[in-house]
C-alpha cells in the first residue's frame, strides 16, 4: 500500500558483470541476478 506522495517509479538503471540495479525515486535500490534475464546477461556492452 502507498502512502500519500509516495513515488516508486525508477530513477536509474544499471548493470555490473552479475546484477541489474535500479534505483527508486523514493531512495531505495533493488537489484537482481541477471542470471534472471538471460537476454541481458548475454546482450554486448552497447
Amino acid at each position: 500500500m502507498r502512502g500519500p506522495g509516495t513515488n516508486t517509479s525508477p530513477k536509474a538503471v544499471r548493470f555490473d558483470d552479475d546484477t541489474l540495479w535500479v534505483s527508486l525515486c523514493d531512495g531505495r535500490t533493488i537489484a537482481a541476478p541477471l542470471a534472471w534475464f538471460p537476454r541481458l546477461l548475454d546482450a554486448a556492452p552497447e
